[in-house]
């Protein structure tokens, strides 16, 4: 599922890195995560199952407006990318952070963090 969103992403224009971000990034760009199998969920009933995976995807860029251009088109495009019935797309409100200045490794990039739960059934 993870491949099918970074090309869904990379398909609509964006810059998108799958779990990990090179050396010398593109900027703007969008990095997008599933962590650890601690935070998928399964479940099969009559053998009907559902998965749930939680997507964290950081948006960059070199100044806060291209975060603030960046981070809703991303946002508008994987709700999008659900169909309502076999792939859910939750956008988890309350759990982001909003556009900081990360200065770690002397980058100085502008980010901000969004958190969704991806459902995807097998009916």
């Amino acid at each position: 599922m993870l491949n099918q969103i970074v090309a869904y992403l990379q398909a609509a224009g964006l810059t998108v890195y799958d779990t990990e971000v090179p050396r010398e990034p593109e900027y703007p760009y969008v990095l997008v995560e599933a962590p650890a199998t601690r935070q998928r969920h399964r479940r099969t009933l009559g053998g009907d199952g559902w998965e749930r995976v939680r997507l964290i995807v950081t948006t960059a860029a070199k100044d806060a407006t291209g975060v603030r251009i960046v981070a809703p088109k991303a946002k508008r495009l994987l709700e999008a990318f659900g169909d309502g019935e076999r792939v859910q797309v939750k956008y988890l409100n309350g759990q982001s952070t909003p556009v900081s200045l990360d200065s770690d490794q002397n980058r100085y990039v502008f980010f901000c963090v969004d958190f969704y739960h991806i459902t995807t059934t097998n009916n």
